[in-house]
């Protein structure tokens, strides 16, 4: 599928827009810590820029990894043996590790799109635009705010 099937497709551009909004979220919460670190509003415009630059950045990387096939595996580390399959089974989650799934409702299978209705090629599809779109988002918040 090509990103253009993907992106008339309405499924994959609610994947994009919710994880493009999830990184924008996050973002603009991070530039906001660095704008109060410094006690200046100016510092905000500045972390943006770097924030949209960088998530540029992550889409071409995301694109040439893609577009290469390979993946980064990390070497496995040794794992103590007090440690292996001790852990008891938490019941409950966190609220902020709750998504749409975790909840019942009427519209959720009408406004929630989840990776598993994917491919592998459209879910880095999303990845990359959700990347690129936040990217072009913080910079324009940059020049904006």
């Amino acid at each position: 599928m090509s990103t253009i099937d993907f992106c008339r497709n309405r499924k994959g551009r609610l994947l994009v827009f919710r994880q493009a909004m999830g990184m924008l979220s996050v973002n603009l919460v991070l530039c906001a810590l660095v704008s109060g670190a410094y006690r200046n509003r100016l510092y905000f415009s500045f972390a943006a820029s770097a924030a949209g630059v960088l998530l540029i950045l992550r889409a071409w990387l995301s694109r040439c990894r893609w577009k290469d096939g390979r993946e980064y595996s990390r070497p496995s580390g040794r794992v103590p043996y007090l440690l292996r399959g001790r852990r008891p089974k938490r019941v409950g989650k966190p609220a902020f590790l709750m998504d749409s799934a975790d909840f019942e409702d009427d519209l959720t299978r009408f406004t929630v799109t989840g990776e598993e209705d994917f491919t592998d090629d459209e879910c880095w599809i999303a990845k990359v635009l959700s990347c690129l779109l936040c990217g072009i988002l913080m910079i324009f918040f940059s020049f904006v705010l």
